[in-house]
């Protein structure tokens, strides 16, 4: 039944697509729009959402596929915990946006990737992740990136049981994000550091 409202929705604006070419992004970005804003609620309709886009596809609009919606195909199954999946699509994403010379979307899939990881259990490899997208991030002087993953990689030390690195990794943040004026960077390494210092069994230090 939807997908049959999508068609007719399709055939609505078909006239109207030579004289305005936007109003298929338009048309695509709004159904984007929707699926994003059940992608933890019901990450299925989701996936169902990004498969009926499929008819709005032009050939001045089939880049937008990897260019946007590669990466919510995988956060959409990384959800779905259908992580084979998840990590094929980010793959894609990354390799358009390297070859295409976007390092803030590198940074940003690697996030993604990093949080896939971490749902897999396997730590080392989100760390790898955080840090190729802090590579990313410092290759174009974003402080702030980079503080984003100084902090995610000191917590994945804590949650891998590397309490010591944790500690000298978000104190190096800490500093980081003091030095340069970030305070919600700041605040979230005091967190980390509270919670590494309490896994280490120094209360005293954790409560400070």
């Amino acid at each position: 039944m939807k997908r049959q409202f999508l068609t007719l929705l399709y055939l609505a604006i078909v006239p109207a697509l030579h004289a305005q070419k936007s109003q298929v992004q338009l048309t695509i970005d709004s159904l984007l729009n929707v699926a994003w804003a059940q992608a933890r609620s019901q990450p299925g309709e989701s996936l169902r959402i990004l498969d009926d886009i499929e008819i709005f596809y032009t050939a001045d609009s089939s880049r937008y596929k990897e260019d946007v919606v590669w990466y919510y195909y995988g956060i959409f199954y990384k959800n779905l915990n259908r992580f084979k999946e998840s990590e094929a699509y980010f793959n894609r994403y990354e390799a358009f946006h390297r070859a295409a010379k976007h390092p803030r979307l590198v940074a940003a899939v690697n996030m993604a990737k990093a949080n896939l990881y971490s749902d897999m259990g396997d730590f080392a490899r989100s760390m790898e992740a955080v840090i190729e997208a802090y590579r990313a991030y410092e290759s174009v002087q974003d402080t702030a990136g980079m503080l984003l993953t100084s902090n995610k990689l000191g917590a994945l030390l804590t949650e891998a049981d590397r309490m010591e690195d944790a500690i000298v990794k978000l104190r190096e943040t800490l500093e980081m994000a003091r030095f340069s004026g970030n305070q919600v960077q700041e605040q979230i390494a005091y967190t980390n550091l509270g919670v590494a210092y309490e896994n280490k069994g120094d209360l005293a230090a954790a409560y400070t």
